[in-house]
């Protein structure tokens, strides 16, 4: 064989060689179409699963933030213009579900805590810290791990609801003794079961006072009522300047005068009486009280021993 040939055989080879590899399926610039077909599977995708995420199937509650991470895929602009209609439609819908906590803390002492942790019971951080701020949460039942800052840990099972926004997640841990027993002389707090210092009460013969001055005010009000009945009997007693009336309506008027009188001695005495017990009674007394009112005379008394 000449040299010639076997080199043009040689030259053959190579070039064979080279365009095999450039034409390998997995390059981009040999297969143009490859890329936009990845494109619109996965716009197919993320609407597909954008719509069974946000559906609650089998008790299970929806999964809306998941959710929400699809309709952004399919928002891209190489996916269908219905695609992009519907998923930017959808997505408003899933953000207003979306609901959030608010993690906050305090100790039996009532002092707020802030250098509180939040976790996930597998350990994931959901908090560094608290700040008052609303966290994105899933709907459904969730666990929540509060770690302060001695590493006491306390958890919460709460139900957060789906579209109810700063849902309030509180913890109580235990207030060190010290902190406690400062606080108990500030603001007077004692420890359950024990005496909340003296009380004050109404005494029996309070309650005796106050029927008294009210009975006494209800004589005065029946005084005045036969007092303006008596002037005005007197006056239909046609009495002259020698003071000669018509006898039956001057014993009228007499008489309501009397009445007036009675009401109005009886009603002074049980007012000033009661408004006496109410002011000056002491606790725990035993009373017995009587009054009596009639058309010659009225009686009041009171007795008791303390």
């Amino acid at each position: 064989m000449s040299k010639t040939p076997a080199i043009a055989l040689i030259a053959s080879s190579l070039l064979f060689v080279t365009r095999a590899t450039l034409a390998q399926p997995g390059d981009d610039s040999a297969s143009p179409a490859t890329a936009a077909e990845q494109d619109a599977d996965m716009c197919t995708s993320s609407y597909e699963h954008a719509q069974v995420m946000m559906k609650s199937s089998s008790g299970q509650p929806a999964r809306l933030m998941q959710a929400r991470e699809q309709l952004h895929t399919c928002l891209r602009s190489g996916c269908k213009d219905w695609m992009v209609s519907d998923c930017s439609r959808w997505l408003p819908e899933v953000d207003a579900r979306i609901p959030t906590v608010v993690f906050s803390a305090r100790n039996t002492a009532k002092r707020d805590l802030i250098d509180v942790r939040v976790t996930t019971p597998g350990g994931e951080e959901l908090a560094a810290r608290l700040d008052g701020r609303a966290i994105e949460m899933e709907p459904g039942e969730q666990s929540f791990v509060f770690v302060g800052p001695d590493g006491a840990k306390v958890e919460r099972h709460v139900l957060v609801r789906e579209g109810e926004k700063a849902q309030s997640v509180a913890a109580v841990f235990d207030a060190p003794a010290e902190e406690l027993a400062a606080l108990s002389p500030a603001t007077g707090a004692t420890a359950p079961g024990s005496d909340l210092g003296p009380k004050t009460s109404t005494s029996t013969l309070q309650y005796v006072g106050y029927g008294a001055a009210g009975a006494g005010v209800i004589g005065l009000g029946v005084g005045a009522v036969f007092g303006i009945s008596a002037l005005m009997k007197k006056g239909d007693a046609n009495c002259d300047v020698n003071g000669e009336c018509d006898e039956p309506h001057l014993s009228d008027a007499r008489s309501a005068a009397r009445m007036s009188t009675i009401g109005f001695i009886a009603g002074g005495v049980l007012l000033a009486g009661g408004l006496s017990l109410v002011l000056f009674a002491p606790p725990r007394v035993t009373v017995v009280a009587s009054a009596a009112l009639r058309p010659g005379g009225g009686t009041f008394g009171i007795g008791g021993h303390w």
